[in-house]
């Protein structure tokens, strides 16, 4: 519609049809983000029920002359390890799933990351937040395992042969991105300690696993196991990793050294899969 020069009252009616033809108009326009929350609900209800429907929606409402007003956004579903599902755990398991959960993407252990100005070399994607897991685990640098030797394999990126059978059942051999030791049970170390859930004594033994760090016991039965304890598998391989939430018959977990790419990921898991659940005495 032609504009004239003289400006003609705007009637509340006319003020609903601009909506519909005015904002709502802007849907292919980088200006849709800018709209305010009762904007997107009207350029909702256009792109998904016509412009007819958004026009009713208008006339209908009569609370002020603005129909932009903003309006509550609609309640977020709820999602694991919300206020609802920590309902009765501790403040201090949550701060152990909260800490781990909050890792997830920082290390790609075989992903080269920058190039260390010192030496050229490049280093692990994420190596620092790396060094904190075995340290927290260890109980510190150059103390128990690990060593100035290992301190330098999980901060530079490595390769090694790796050797499969092709599907002739020959056997090739590859060179392929390495760790310099597995690290799910370090994670798990560090983010107990990270809660304040780990005694100073309490610190990782090679080869024992987590049943052997000190002040740590095994929980009996299974079915007793709650968010922030530390599951165990042994199907082939050893994974620990840190339950995040009981759901039934089945946990949610956070898992460091998982994927090919040995990095930190949420998981699923069904309680009768997992070998057996620790926790340690500051979570009894």
């Amino acid at each position: 519609m032609a504009h004239s020069s003289v400006h003609e009252p705007i009637t509340r009616a006319d003020s609903r049809s601009h909506a519909v033809n005015g904002a709502v108009s802007t849907a292919d326009s980088a200006q849709a983000i800018h709209l305010n929350q009762r904007q997107r609900q009207i350029l909702k209800m256009q792109q998904t029920q016509g412009n007819a429907a958004v026009c009713r929606m208008l006339v209908q409402r009569d609370d002020d002359d603005d129909p932009y007003a903003d309006v509550p956004d609609e309640p977020a579903a709820a999602t694991p390890n919300s206020d609802a599902s920590f309902a009765g755990v501790s403040s201090t398991r949550q701060a152990v799933v909260t800490g781990a959960k909050g890792e997830v993407g920082k290390v790609i252990a075989k992903k080269k990351g920058d190039i260390d100005p010192d030496t050229q070399k490049p280093l692990r994607f994420g190596w620092e937040d790396l060094d904190k897991y075995f340290t927290a685990s260890y109980g510190g640098k150059n103390v128990g395992g690990y060593t100035q030797n290992l301190q330098d394999g999980v901060k530079f990126f490595s390769q090694a042969p790796v050797t499969r059978k092709d599907a002739t059942g020959k056997d090739v051999t590859s060179i392929e991105p390495s760790i310099p030791q597995h690290w799910c049970g370090h994670f798990a170390m560090w983010a107990l300690r990270n809660a304040n859930a780990l005694s100073a004594s309490s610190k990782w033994q090679i080869g024992s696993g987590i049943g052997g760090v000190s002040g740590i016991s095994q929980v009996f039965p299974k079915t007793k196991v709650k968010a922030g304890d530390v599951g165990f598998v042994n199907n082939g391989f050893e994974h620990h990793f840190i339950v995040a939430d009981v759901q039934g018959g089945n946990i949610n977990t956070v898992e460091g050294n998982s994927g090919g790419d040995s990095s930190i990921q949420t998981n699923s898991r069904a309680i009768a899969d997992v070998y057996s659940f620790y926790r340690p005495k500051e979570l009894d």
